[in-house]
Formats: C-alpha cells, sequence, structure tokens
C-alpha cells in the first residue's frame, strides 16, 4: 500500500496529541458520563444486539455500543482501560483514513489531526463523543477521489457506515454527498459509498423524527434568539486570540470559493461548517445557553474544518499560502489557551473497589466529571 507509511503516521500523531492534550486520561483511565451511564450500563443490561439500535439523546450511537460490546468480556476493573484503547483506536482510525486519501501526504497526514487540535477537553479520549472526532472526516471523504487501493476502499466503505451510524451528521452530510456525487463522479465505487451515506444519514433522520425527550430536556423554555446570538458573539470576541480566529475564518470562507486546487474540498467543508452550526441554532433557539456554546463541543467541528481550510491554503500557490499561514497562527493561537487540559476529577480507585461486586448485589459508583451509576444486580 503506497500510503502506508502516511496512515500510520497519521495514526501515531494522532494518538500522540491526545496524549499530549489530555495526559491524565492515560494515567488514570476511567469512564467518562455516557461511557458507564448511557453504553455500559446498556450492555450490561441488555446486551448489544438489543442496546445497538437504541437512541440516545434523539439519534443511533453504533461506535460507542460497540467499544462497549466489545468491552464487556474483560473483568469489570479493566474495562475503562479497554473503553480507553479502543477509544484512542478509532481516533486514530479517523486520522489514517484521511491520511489515506489522495491528497498531498503532509495535508492528509495533517488533515485527520485538526479536530484533534481545536477539540474540546471532554471530547478526547472516550468512547461518548467519538462522534465529533469521527464527523470532519465524512466532507473530506465525499469531497476527495477515492483512494487507489482496495483494501483503502473497504476501509472507507466501514467507517462512513460506522460514522455515519454514530452522530446526527450523516443526517446533514445528506445534500453534499449527493453534490460530492454529481461533481466529483460516478464510479460504482462513489455510488455504492454514496447509497451507504444516504441510507445512514436518512435512519438517523428517521430515529431523530421520532422524537426524544433528552432533546427537550436540553432547550430552555426562555430567552429569544437574537439575544442569545448577540451574546454569544459578545463572547466570542471579548479577547483577541478570538479576534484573530474570527478574521481568519472570515479569511478562509473567502478563499474556499476562489480559485484553487483544493477549492472543492474546502467549499464542502464550509458548507458542512454553516450545516453545523445551523443545527446547533436550532438546538438552542429557544434556549440561553449560547454563550456557553462557545467554549463547547458545538463549534469544534467547524474550527476543524476552518483550520483544514487554512492548511490545504499552505499547498496552493501565492498569496493563498499567507492566508494559510494566518489562519493556522490565528486557529493555534485560540487554541492554545487550554490545550492541555486541567486533570478531571479522578473515581478510578472507586470503580475498582465497586468492581468485585459488580452483579452481586446493588452498586453505585461516582463517574467522572459529576455523574452517578447505580449498578443493578444481575
Amino acid at each position: 500500500m503506497e500510503r502506508l507509511p502516511t496512515v500510520i503516521l497519521a495514526f501515531c500523531l494522532a494518538v500522540a496529541v491526545v496524549f499530549v492534550r489530555a495526559p491524565d486520561a492515560f494515567f488514570a483511565p476511567q469512564f467518562w458520563a455516557e461511557d458507564a451511564n448511557v453504553f455500559w450500563i446498556a450492555q450490561y443490561q441488555h446486551g448489544f444486539a438489543a442496546s445497538l439500535l437504541a437512541p440516545y439523546a434523539g439519534y443511533l450511537h453504533a461506535v460507542p455500543r460497540l467499544i462497549a460490546a466489545l468491552a464487556s468480556p474483560l473483568p469489570y476493573g479493566w474495562q475503562p482501560i479497554a473503553y480507553l484503547v479502543l477509544a484512542l483506536a478509532v481516533t486514530g482510525w479517523a486520522a489514517a483514513t484521511i491520511a489515506a486519501l489522495p491528497l498531498p501526504r503532509w495535508l492528509a497526514a495533517l488533515a485527520g489531526i485538526c479536530v484533534l487540535i481545536v477539540a474540546p477537553r471532554e471530547s478526547l479520549a472516550n468512547p461518548t463523543n467519538l462522534q465529533w472526532m469521527m464527523a470532519p472526516a465524512l466532507p473530506l471523504i465525499a469531497a476527495t477521489s477515492a483512494p487507489a487501493g482496495s483494501l483503502a476502499r473497504v476501509n472507507q466503505l466501514v467507517f462512513v457506515a460506522l460514522a455515519s451510524l454514530s452522530g446526527p451528521f450523516s443526517a446533514l452530510m445528506i445534500p453534499l454527498w449527493l453534490v460530492c456525487l454529481a461533481v466529483r463522479g460516478r464510479s460504482a465505487f462513489d455510488l455504492a459509498l454514496t447509497a451507504l451515506a444516504l441510507a445512514a444519514g436518512l435512519a438517523q433522520i428517521v430515529v431523530l423524527a421520532r422524537g426524544d425527550p433528552a432533546i427537550a430536556a436540553d432547550v430552555s423554555t426562555v430567552g429569544s434568539l437574537s439575544t442569545a446570538v448577540a451574546e454569544a458573539l459578545g463572547t466570542l470576541l471579548r479577547s483577541w486570540p478570538r479576534w484573530l480566529a474570527l478574521a481568519a475564518g472570515i479569511v478562509l470562507l473567502a478563499w474556499s470559493v476562489l480559485a484553487g486546487r483544493f477549492r472543492f474540498q474546502r467549499t464542502i467543508c464550509v458548507a458542512f461548517s454553516g450545516l453545523v452550526l445551523c443545527a446547533v441554532a436550532w438546538k438552542f433557539r429557544s434556549g440561553t445557553d449560547w454563550v456557553k456554546i462557545f467554549d463547547g463541543r458545538y463549534v469544534h467541528v467547524p474550527a476543524a474544518m476552518a483550520l483544514f481550510c487554512a492548511l490545504s491554503l499552505l499547498f496552493e500557490r501565492g498569496v493563498a499560502k499567507c492566508a494559510g499561514a494566518f489562519g493556522c497562527i490565528a486557529l493555534a493561537l485560540a487554541a492554545s489557551r487550554t490545550f492541555v487540559r486541567a486533570p478531571v476529577p479522578n473515581f478510578g480507585q472507586q470503580w475498582q473497589e465497586a468492581s468485585p461486586l459488580i452483579g452481586t448485589r446493588p452498586v453505585e459508583v461516582p463517574i467522572a466529571p459529576s455523574w452517578k451509576l447505580e449498578i443493578p444486580p444481575r
């Protein structure tokens, strides 16, 4: 496989970045939030087949449920370590899948790292937030021609299927897949990949349409959208790194529609970012939590897309390189404030102490960041 060194490099870089940004996850492996309270407990009580199609927060989560199933045969005390290892494997897999795309080698290798550079702390090193690690690969796969090797193509099919069934982003990708199919080509592989992605996206739409009380619970009933947007913009512009990030975003948006070797990929990434932000706006349409989302996971997919656009401009000619360098520097400055996360509360010891009792009697265990897991006996 011609791209194997690049793929391996991207995988290793992804794991290394997670280690640098979240060292506490490696030194004190433990469950994070829904890792235990949704995915582990569902596997414990119902098994993989029964829980696979069960929605949470309104949509399907195939990858975290698969991780829960793979870890379940291990002793309870080892399962947090298994969750960490498998989450790192999927994170590296996402970066490696992007690295296998027929882009310039360094651009392909670094593109998969973009989401890790700008990801908030809670999105790192846990299965719960893998949907945010995998989603940025979807527009890049859609907008770039298929890799040459059969193994890389099979990998794309598997990755797109699992990523699309592990978050609501596949529903947003439906129009972009159709556009990319019309522009990029209609080979048998393109048709199969697009059909798979559309089927997964439609499945998520069907599940979302059924409704979930968890979605309503996330949305406040007071405040107005205009006021919330104004407050959010005020928060965004409060510090000079964010001014630079906003300026970089404007420059990158302009460049994405101009001539250039990778203009189509940039345009699809910008379109995907816009759809994600529109979905966030809809989610918080009647709430007062807009200020918080600019420090959370809701904007790090658009930020990752902006960073990819900046990187791709470095591989263009002339003044585009300057725009790309400016964008990379600005986005790096914005991310550097919280690059290495503060250690999260460590409840790993409590899990180890409780694990011999699991299944024999009711057990209550604290879960990071501040959750409680109640485990009934079998």
